[in-house]
């Protein structure tokens, strides 16, 4: 079952405009690492969860995950070979806003080598520009 919010205000979303770097979840703050996307983007919720699938393997029980972002913004799409008009399209699918800077995921309890594999495994599924971040006593470096 793909993450989707479980009641919204309203059924549909405008698009909106994503052109802005983001100001806020950008430091890496529960975990030792954190996976910084470098690019505005919109990334489904299969996505999101493929992510996660592959951290969770990775790390097994030794250390932790912390998920940054949630997909709310509902997605809206016509059917194929559908005249125009006729009002907007059913919900599609889930995504998440992501501005540049933006931390995904967080995680511990791997060592620095182990933390580099996870990262280069991770990002051939975002499909953007992407950054390991190490956190050092509260420092981003």
């Amino acid at each position: 079952m793909l993450i989707s919010p479980r009641k919204t205000k309203y059924k549909k979303a405008f698009k909106g405009v994503n052109k802005f770097s983001a100001t806020s979840g950008c430091e890496v703050i529960f975990g030792q690492y954190g996976i910084q996307v470098l690019e505005n983007l919109y990334m489904k919720a299969n996505t999101l969860q493929a992510l996660f699938k592959i951290i969770s393997k990775r790390i097994k029980s030794s250390g932790r995950i912390w998920q940054r972002v949630f997909p709310h913004k509902p997605i809206s799409k016509k059917p194929i070979e559908v005249r125009m008009g006729k009002g907007k399209g059913a919900v599609d699918h889930y995504a998440t806003v992501l501005q540049s800077g933006k931390i995904l995921f967080e995680f511990d309890g791997v060592n620095p080598d182990e933390a580099k594999r996870i990262f280069e495994e991770a990002i051939v599924k975002v499909g953007a520009k992407c950054r390991l971040l190490v956190r050092n006593f509260g420092n981003v470096c």
